[in-house]
């Protein structure tokens, strides 16, 4: 787990050293440098639209909002390589025992095993906290997003609602009980 205070050093798949820390209300600035660091096909991925001709205070707005809402309707971690923000991971409580799981990892860190530690950490901080369902919307094309819950250790369920494939993610004490779980 991580500590809310702390900030732990983590290794991608090709030897990269990063630091993952709790998200804060003031890491607005660090979610655009993310979300600049994106492609336009990771944006529509992320985002589920087109989201390229967005005005800098546009993007700066809704990074605030992002990391507003985080300490007091969810958790988020923060993954920075140097003083340089890659990836963040959070959830936002929606109902009670529920909430909705998003990521964002930008173009250089993408495929280097950043996402599929952050959404793990994030899933287990959420099952500490007494959430037991995440829920997330995932493009049925994004084959990348899919393997990484594949790669949780939690159980969940994918049903495809046309393009969109929505994931319920079942964080239960007893749902892992006879699941055989993954490292991660």
């Amino acid at each position: 787990m991580i500590d809310e205070q702390k900030m732990t050093t983590w290794q991608t798949k090709d030897g990269r050293s990063l630091h993952i820390r709790p998200m804060q209300p003031d890491d607005a600035p660090l979610l655009v440098t993310i979300f600049e660091h994106m492609s336009s096909d990771s944006r529509y991925r992320r985002f589920h639209q087109a989201v390229d001709n967005l005005s800098t205070n546009r993007v700066l707005q809704e990074a605030g909002e992002i990391a507003a809402t985080v300490p007091d309707n969810g958790f988020g971690l923060m993954a920075l390589d140097g003083d340089m923000a890659v990836g963040a991971a959070r959830y936002v409580i929606f109902a009670e025992g529920q909430a909705e799981i998003a990521v964002s990892i930008g173009d250089d860190f993408q495929n280097s095993g950043l996402g599929t530690r952050l959404v793990a950490l994030v899933a287990q901080e959420a099952q500490k906290r007494g959430i037991q369902q995440l829920t997330a919307e995932v493009q049925a094309d994004n084959k990348a997003a899919l393997r990484v819950l594949e790669k949780l250790p939690f159980p969940y369920t994918q049903d495809l609602d046309g393009p969109i494939v929505q994931v319920e993610i079942d964080l239960t004490p007893d749902a892992g009980m006879n699941f055989q779980r993954k490292t991660v």
